[in-house]
């Protein structure tokens, strides 16, 4: 029901025969202000309010949902790349990539102990050299408390056999330390 039509509905004088008699005081900014509401005219007004009120909620649900799609950027145009190092667990708020775009890292180590971090790709039983031979972006030495960030575009999808984040300090990587990305 549209809003002129409450407003039409609550001014308008009685029909010959309609009951007032459960008429009540009410005011409000709505449109529904007068001394003398009879009850139809009261509900009618407080269907206008529901309506609008979803109308409102759905409309901000909408938007949260559609501006939550897209990722930060930085002041370079790039999307930010949250990454959190702890002990043997790396975890990221993006771990789905496009080639061309560019992205800023921006590492952070929350563990007790050195950490490194490193862009590769993936290698069949290879150790801390052979990964660090075959990756895009290698950081040494990231001390407890400390955050490094960096910018990186990759420049090709990510081989059949896939790419991860990793640390292979010792025991890092065989303690679970990695964690799959996709670049496409």
């Amino acid at each position: 029901m549209e809003k002129e039509e409450v407003i039409r509905l609550i001014y308008e004088e009685p029909r010959n025969g309609e009951d007032t008699s459960s008429s009540v005081d009410r005011a409000d900014a709505k449109g529904c202000t007068s001394s003398r509401v009879s009850r139809r005219k009261e509900v009618l007004c407080m269907k206008y309010r529901v309506v609008m009120s979803l109308f409102c909620l759905i409309s901000s649900l909408v938007l949260a949902a559609w501006s939550g799609s897209y990722h930060s950027a930085s002041a370079s145009g790039a999307r930010i790349v949250n990454v959190i190092e702890r002990e043997m667990s790396i975890g990221s708020d993006v771990t789905n990539f496009q080639v061309g775009i560019p992205y800023t890292f921006v590492v952070k180590n929350e563990g007790k102990e050195a950490h490194e971090f490193t862009i590769t790709r993936k290698v069949s039983g290879g150790d801390e050299k052979a990964r660090d031979a075959v990756s895009l972006k290698d950081v040494d030495n990231i001390e407890p408390g400390q955050t490094i960030t960096f910018d990186l575009t990759f420049k090709e999808p990510a081989p059949p056999i896939g790419m991860e984040f990793e640390s292979s300090y010792p025991g890092d990587y065989e303690k679970g330390m990695h964690l799959d990305i996709i670049v496409q």
